[in-house]
């Protein structure tokens, strides 16, 4: 991890929901602090270096918080996270490509458990059938974290 208070924030710890974050400052000794989580973007502006600096160094301690059984991806639990990608992923396969039809109302984790085990985006299509969706991403193989 770093800081570079001219720069960007660099999370790196296992298990972080945050992404990254960008500290602007605007000469004047203000501080304008942007994070990006999975699932947020937090935006504080006007703030007085010091408490800039108290902030970035509470989220690199968080940062480096190892994953709980109950921490959550977009607000959802990792055993909900395993349980969904467990019904949208190939079982001989885990890192091949998805292409399903789902429940419409199960799209918000199905979404959540394919970007957080494949690290890549998942595209939601509207189905044939009422009340289904067709969801399908590149998978984790061909995405940026695998071979």
């Amino acid at each position: 991890m770093k800081v570079n208070m001219t720069g960007t924030l660099s999370f790196k710890g296992t298990g972080s929901n945050i992404r990254d974050a960008q500290v602007v400052n605007d000469g004047d000794g203000d501080i304008t602090l942007t994070v990006r989580t999975f699932s947020d973007i937090l935006e504080v502006k006007n703030l007085p270096r010091r408490d800039a600096a108290r902030l970035a160094s509470a989220l690199l301690r968080a940062s480096e918080r190892p994953v709980e059984e109950d921490a959550v991806f977009r607000g959802f639990s990792r055993p909900k996270l395993v349980e969904a990608f467990g019904k949208v992923s190939n079982p001989a396969d885990w890192k091949a490509p998805i292409e399903i039809e789902i429940l419409t109302m199960d799209v918000n984790i199905t979404v959540a458990a394919i970007e957080f085990f494949t690290a890549t985006p998942a595209e939601v299509l509207p189905a044939v059938r009422m009340g289904y969706s067709f969801v399908k991403s590149i998978g984790y193989r061909k995405g940026p974290a695998g071979p």
